[in-house]
């Protein structure tokens, strides 16, 4: 009787060209279309460019199509940013006007609290960015000649003039 690992072996000595070898594992992913990385201190450094330019090129690629109704797709939208820590205010009553818009992003949903200066009765709240730094996720809703909603969006550094983007 053989054992698996043997079997695993003749297998993979088969020369079948499937990914996973003879297994067919779908499990398999090279990385190549993630906008997540490996190395630093992850994509929600959006203080480095190169970060910025990932998350707007998924911005890109999730808003490539047209919608009959954006508001699923924010939501969508707003928990695929919160996988790598980037957050927006919306909720299923935020309405978005046609035309351009604009939320305030927040790292890990921000801080709220106090520290030993902050006085008795007031509170301290930050978007989660060092001290200075903010950011938007700027949207641009239009409406195709089908009648179906387009989207672009993009984020920039709150008052730089990087948010001008088509839907």
């Amino acid at each position: 009787m053989r054992t698996f690992k043997e079997l695993k072996q003749k297998i993979f000595e088969s020369g079948e060209h499937t990914f996973g070898g003879g297994f067919g594992n779908s499990f398999y992913h090279d990385g190549a279309r993630s906008a997540i990385k490996d190395y630093g201190k992850g994509t929600f450094e959006l203080d480095k460019e190169e970060n910025i330019d990932r998350v707007n090129a998924f911005l890109n690629s999730f808003f490539n199509r047209t919608f009959s109704d954006y508001k699923p797709q924010l939501g969508v939208l707003k928990s695929k940013l919160n996988l790598i820590g980037l957050d927006f205010d919306y909720n299923k009553n935020t309405e978005l006007s046609k035309g351009p818009n604009s939320f305030e992003l927040k790292r890990w949903g921000g801080t709220f609290g106090k520290s030993p200066t902050t006085p008795h009765d007031e509170f301290e709240t930050t978007n989660g960015f060092p001290e200075g730094m903010s950011y938007n996720l700027n949207m641009n809703v239009g409406m195709s000649d089908s009648g179906l909603y387009n989207i672009g969006a993009n984020i920039s550094q709150a008052g730089s003039t990087d948010g001008d983007i088509e839907a």
